[in-house]
Order: C-alpha cells, then structure tokens, then sequence
C-alpha cells in the first residue's frame, strides 16, 4: 500500500515507522502511531524478522524532497560520515530518537544495534538512482571501526582450537577389533550362508510416476 501508493500509511491510516514498539513509542492525536505499540501487522512481521535475525547493523532508506540526509544512532558515526561523503550528504545524528515508535530507535533500544537513515534525493529512475547510492551502499560491507560484533566474537572465539572433525574417536568401535584368521574364516561361511538364505526385496507394487512422489507400500506388504 504505502510503496504503490507513495504514502507512509497503510491501509489503516498508520505510519509503520511511527508504530514499532521502540523505547520512545507513545500514541499520537492523530493515531499516526497506532492505538498501541506494534499494532500493525506490517510492524510485527519486521519486528520478528528484525528479532530473528539479530542485526548488526540497520540501514534504513527513504527518498527525500529536501537534500540528503544520513541520519545514525548509536556509536556508528565514522560509518555514517563515510557513506555521507560518497553521498554528498549531510551528517546528523538523533532523528530517530526524536522520532516516536521508529524502527531506529527500536533498532537501538531494543536490538541493541545501531542504524543509519539514509534520505536520499529522489531520481528519475531506478538506474539513476542506484548510479549515485551503490557504492555508499557497498561502503557498508567494508571493515569499520566499530567494536567486534556479537558474531565476529563468536566467530573468534574459535580460533586456533582444533577442528573437532580432525579428532580422532576416543574410544574405537566394537565392530572395528581385530579378528584372529579362524574368526575370519569361520565370519566368511556365516556371511555366505546368510546371503544364501536372505531372500531378495521385493518390487514396489506400483510403477513410479513420472511426476510427483512414489506412494510406498503400507507397513507389512499390499492390502
């Protein structure tokens, strides 16, 4: 709805960056915000991806009928200078928090991860537009100063401890001791004689479809 009809609402006259259920959320008079916190169905589905996810970094963009703007919460500020230079955009910092129920300041207080709002200047064409913000946008993906992330530790903490696939079993199978040459022998007449006697499978009732999945027979054989 919002992005057809170039409007921030949905089809219940809510902005959904007005309704994330972020520490500064508070109902507005014009119920811009919603009734409650995460009242959307828009904002819960993002809200849930967002948790599952566990980002470490949230960008968010939007165009703009003013000049560029890249706005940043939380201690992201050299990043947020980087991507301003390559964008010939203005630094500011707080538009978020200022903001009530904003996905950046959900992002902050209650992912515990910071954001940059990119307002871009509208272009007359998709090409035109990613022309002047892919490579701000690649910037992203470099290294930066920030502190390692949660999975970067994690990532870390592993290194120079051995590959737990490299070890070798603590304790060997039974099946792998050593036989002794009559055990082998008289193994070799039992395995013969069992094969002898095992009688062959079976073919499947029915011939398998050219399509779809081959119906196997109920437990017990054909009814």
């Amino acid at each position: 709805m919002g992005l057809f009809g170039r409007s921030p609402y949905n089809l219940r006259n809510v902005d959904l960056n007005r309704n994330f259920p972020s520490a500064n959320w508070k109902e507005l008079a014009n119920a811009r915000a919603g009734t409650r916190a995460a009242s959307e169905a828009e904002t819960r589905v993002v809200a849930r991806v967002l948790g599952d996810f566990h980002p470490q970094l949230l960008v968010h963009l939007k165009d703009s009928r003013n000049g560029g703007i890249v706005n940043y919460e939380g201690e992201i500020r050299p990043r947020a200078e980087q991507v301003a230079t390559l964008l010939s955009s203005q630094v500011v910092q707080g538009l978020g928090e200022k903001t009530s129920g904003s996905v950046e300041n959900y992002a902050l207080t209650r992912l515990n991860c910071p954001s940059l709002t990119m307002l871009l200047v509208r272009e007359d064409s998709n090409e035109a537009a990613w022309a002047k913000t892919g490579e701000a946008l690649f910037a992203l993906l470099g290294p930066t100063q920030a502190p390692l992330s949660r999975i970067e530790e994690a990532e870390s903490s592993f290194n120079g401890q051995p590959d737990p696939f490299d070890d070798t079993p603590a304790q060997k199978p039974a099946v792998r001791r050593l036989k002794t040459a009559d055990e082998g022998n008289a193994g070799n007449v039992r395995s013969t004689a069992q094969s002898k006697s095992r009688a062959a499978l079976p073919d499947f009732p029915a011939p398998v479809p050219e399509q779809g999945y081959l119906e196997l027979p109920p437990p017990g054989g054909t009814p």
